[in-house]
């Protein structure tokens, strides 16, 4: 074996030596109707999601409020559900808070995008970042409200 020259491992196949040329592994036309069809795709499970926190969260509310008149004669702990109504509450407002906070961040993309196309600088916009943050404080508070309600029956059924 020459001296410097590396030995390479038989079980272990050779790292192809090339370069990425983008244009030949997929053509910008389809890359870029992928891509719409992932951020359509990814718009409408967001959608989902918000729809989903509205209804569930209406309906554990009205099924608590049922639950407690008609099953709930002195009800112990009821902190427990003034919190998880809280929550639930909490869950609607700032779902709906996330619809407004994404249409500004959709119409700060589509001006950075207009800024772009005329030669311009894009400017930084943390609507993305407070829609992505509404999201997940909305699940936290969806969750806790469904465990301390459930807590609150769990404590009135013994």
């Amino acid at each position: 074996m020459e001296a410097g020259a590396q030995r390479q491992n038989p079980l272990v196949p050779a790292a192809p030596k090339q370069t990425f040329d983008f244009e030949e592994r997929l053509p910008r036309q389809e890359y870029l109707e992928l891509r719409k069809a992932y951020i359509e795709g990814e718009q409408q499970a967001y959608q989902s999601f918000d729809s989903a926190l509205i209804t569930l969260s209406s309906a554990i509310l009205g099924l608590s409020v049922t639950f407690t008149q008609a099953f709930v004669q002195n009800p112990q702990g009821t902190w427990l559900l003034f919190s998880g109504w809280t929550c639930l509450i909490g869950t609607l407002i700032l779902t709906l808070t996330s619809f407004l906070t994404s249409q500004s961040a959709f119409r700060a993309q589509r001006e950075n995008l207009d800024r772009m196309y005329r030669g311009e600088s894009e400017r930084k916009s943390a609507w993305d970042g407070v829609t992505a943050a509404l999201n997940i404080l909305c699940a936290v508070l969806f969750v806790t409200g469904i465990i301390l309600i459930v807590l609150f029956g769990y404590n009135n059924l013994k």
